[in-house]
Formats: structure tokens, sequence, C-alpha cells
């Protein structure tokens, strides 16, 4: 096998592509090795990188977890006022409302954030489109000829630039309608609630209904900042056990490349001294009476010479 493709095999067998390669010489073995340990640096950079990030996600999963355990205890705090001031039966009652409130409240967010989204997307569409035309305008001043190779790739890439922004806007557009449909039935339910519990007791209840609703966004926030901690954290964890088990392939691969190696040179050396020759010794190098001239028969020539002797 030459250099070349001792080379090539290597990388086929670092692809996954293929099974080790014939490592019979130590510049196939060193071949072989540099290839496979090529990577070590960047798996190294990568598992020290997870640690580091594995470390930094826990420590803030916890500061979550504390903020999320007070969250939770206020707001059995602010439950028990509410039932020790109003009774249990009236917090019930007027639950409905401060749940369609913050129903109401949560959708306008998503309503405003669609609408935010969805302009966006207008204006990166209508830029898009001033490109393009202002690209074929150019085209169009230059002459009525052929294009060449540049300015076609330029008008095709003008114009998937326009079919993604439409894309994306038209996306956008469903989705802030979607929102706005949502914000509409939140708002027909807390009017339907209100009008359920007009009187004294809402508004005596509005204040601590309303630090009651804060407390519990405050409490969903922090478990959805610890779910998305968790991911990364997973993540993180995947990325440490995946360059683990890359470097372990690594040290294995390499270690039985080296046997190879040696089995190789055990192998030559055994054939070497069956027949008694060695790399650097030819065939043509083997003693005179081992090596016949051009066009003799050794045979004949041993029957002559038995024939000459008087002891035979």
């Amino acid at each position: 096998m030459s250099l070349q493709a001792g080379y090539a095999a290597v990388a086929a067998f670092s692809a996954g592509e293929a099974s080790l390669p014939a490592v019979n010489t130590l510049a196939e073995l060193e071949a072989f090795e540099e290839s496979m340990t090529s990577r070590v640096p960047t798996l190294l950079e990568a598992m020290n990188h997870a640690s580091d990030e594995v470390n930094s996600l826990d420590r803030q999963a916890g500061e979550a977890e504390q903020r999320h355990q007070q969250q939770l205890d206020g707001l059995s705090v602010l439950q028990e006022g509410l039932f020790a001031r109003f009774g249990e039966q009236a917090v019930n009652r007027a639950r409905p409302f401060f749940k369609a409130s913050q129903d109401f409240e949560e959708a306008a967010q998503k309503a405003q954030a669609a609408l935010r989204d969805f302009s966006a997307s207008s204006s990166g569409l209508a830029q898009a489109k001033l490109d393009l035309a202002r690209i074929e305008e150019g085209f169009t001043q230059v002459g009525h000829g052929s294009l060449d190779q540049r300015q076609q790739d330029s008008l095709a890439y003008a114009t998937e630039r326009v079919l993604q922004a439409q894309a994306c806007c038209d996306a956008q557009s469903a989705r802030h309608a979607g929102a706005v449909s949502q914000l509409h039935r939140a708002e027909t339910l807390l009017s339907a609630q209100r009008k359920r519990l007009a009187g004294p007791l809402l508004r005596h209840m509005a204040a601590a209904c309303r630090q009651l609703q804060q407390h519990a966004a405050g409490l969903k926030a922090e478990r959805l900042r610890m779910d998305a901690l968790g991911v990364r954290a997973r993540a993180a964890k995947e990325t440490y056990r995946r360059s683990l088990g890359e470097l372990d392939r690594i040290s294995t691969e390499v270690h039985k490349a080296r046997q190879a190696y040696l089995d190789s040179q055990r192998r030559r050396q055994q054939e070497q001294a069956v027949f008694g020759l060695s790399e650097e010794e030819p065939a043509s190098s083997r003693p005179p009476e081992l090596c016949p001239e051009p066009g003799e028969d050794p045979a004949e020539e041993s029957k002559q010479h038995d024939a000459g002797n008087p002891f035979l």
C-alpha cells in the first residue's frame, strides 16, 4: 500500500466508512496515528467546555430552584391570607375571574410579540423585493443580452431571498392572526367573568388576587427557566459523553493499529528467518551456489557432477 493510499484508507476509517486499514510499515502506522489523533485537541476542548457549562448550569438551576421555592412559599402565604380575610368559598368563587384575567394578559403579550415579529418580517420582505427590483433594473439598463454566470447567480440569490422572506412573512402573519383570535376569546371570557362577579367583593379582592397572580406568574417563569436549564445541561452532558467515547475509540483503534504493525513485523521476521532473506538483501544477492546463471539447468549440472565423482 502506498502512503497516499494509506492516508485515503485512514480517512475512510476515521469517517466510519471502512475497517481498520493495513499498517504494514512504520510510515503507514504514523499516517494512521496522525489522522486518528488530529481531533484529540478539539475533543478535549469540547469536553472542557461541556464540563464548565454543566457546572455553570447546575449552579444556575440550583439558584432557580431556590427562587421557585420562594415563589411557592409566597403564593401559599398569600392564598392563606385571602382565605382568612374573605373566606375560602368566596376566594374559590372569584378564582375563575382572576384566572381569566391572567389568561387575557398572557394573550395580550403574545399578540404584541406576534405583531412585532410580523412587522419585522414585512419589512424584511419589502427590502428583499426592493433589492431584487434594483438588480433587475440594473440588468435592463445594461442591455438585453444574455446574463453571465455571476449575474445569473446574483439574480437567483435575490429571488431566493424574496421567496424566503415571503414564506417567513406568511408564517408570521398566520401566527399573528392566531394570537389575535386567542386574545379576542380571552377578552370575551374575561368580560363574562367580570359580569358574574360584579360588586364590592371583586373590588376588595382585586388587589390581593393581583398579587396572587404575580406570584403565580413568577412561579411559572421559574419553572420554565428550570426546564430550559435542564435541557441545556442534558445537551452539555451528552456532548461530554460523546467526546469521551470518541477519545476512547481513538485510543482503542491506535492501540489496534500498533498491535497490527507489531504482528506484521513479527511475521516478516519469521519469513526472513525461514527463507534466509532480509529486506536489504534481494534475491540477486544470494550466494553464488544458490543463484544459477541464466540458461543453466541446476538438475543437469548436478547429474554431471555426480557422474564425475568416483566415490558415487
